[in-house]
């Protein structure tokens, strides 16, 4: 069954996959939903205005939202205005732009982002952004590029690469990070992924993780260290002997 899939998704064209995989991402972005209530901090006051941070995720290019300031809060709303447009809308290369405001109290920032995304071929895709932000009369630059290589045969065949290089400025102090994962398929219903990361400043990190749709077995096996710290009782110290 598998191969007959596989064997089908070779003959159709290149051009009917991409407008079917930009079909469905933009399918789901269609319908409002109403997001859930943001957990407001810890307050002796007796108002609790949970409400006024309630809004409607969509996709329309005009968004207001209420930002929460996680180090407390003292009945200021934030309100963020977002706006973006396509500058460019070809085949293999899409363009878009993006600016926001955000008003918090007295202070007012505005961000701005371009994107654009490059479809090389049919495997290989490079996404590339750069933006700058600024607040309080400090500007912070940034950028990144991620290019990611699929499986000839996807989705049908999972194996799956992305490798990225992001930077920022910040009064002087550039912070360059560059990062690597890659998934690979060991079995029928099974991948391990691969992810490494590291920046100019000498701090990285390497991780495997194993997942899998059917094998029962493997998660039981990742809770044997967290069942044996629970139910194991340190041993008692003894002195004098």
């Amino acid at each position: 069954m598998m191969k007959k899939m596989a064997a089908a998704a070779k003959n159709l064209p290149s051009d009917y996959t991409e407008n079917v995989e930009e079909e469905e991402s933009n399918a789901a972005g269609t319908v409002p939903v109403a997001m859930p209530d943001l957990a407001l901090p810890a307050s002796f006051d007796s108002d609790n205005p949970t409400h006024r941070y309630r809004y409607l995720d969509s996709n329309n290019q005009w968004l207001v939202r209420p930002v929460l300031e996680t180090h407390g809060w003292d009945h200021n709303l934030a309100y963020t205005l977002h706006s973006e447009t396509r500058l460019m809308n070809f085949r293999r290369n899409k363009a878009t732009a993006g600016l926001s405001v955000t008003h918090l109290g007295d202070t007012l920032s505005a961000g701005l982002k371009l994107e654009d995304k490059l479809i090389v071929s049919k495997r290989l895709r490079v996404v590339m952004t750069g933006g700058a932000m600024t607040g309080h009369s400090d500007v912070a630059y940034g950028g990144s590029s991620e290019a990611q290589l699929r499986d000839k045969d996807y989705p049908l065949g999972r194996s799956l690469s992305t490798l990225g290089l992001s930077v920022m400025d910040w009064h002087g102090d550039l912070a360059i990070g560059c990062n690597i994962q890659s998934q690979v398929p060991i079995g029928r219903s099974t991948n391990l992924i691969a992810c490494a990361n590291l920046n100019n400043k000498g701090a990285g990190q390497v991780s495997f993780c194993l997942n899998s749709s059917e094998q029962l077995q493997i998660a039981l096996v990742g809770l044997l260290p967290l069942l044996r710290k629970l139910f194991v009782l340190p041993q008692p110290m003894q002195f004098g002997q």
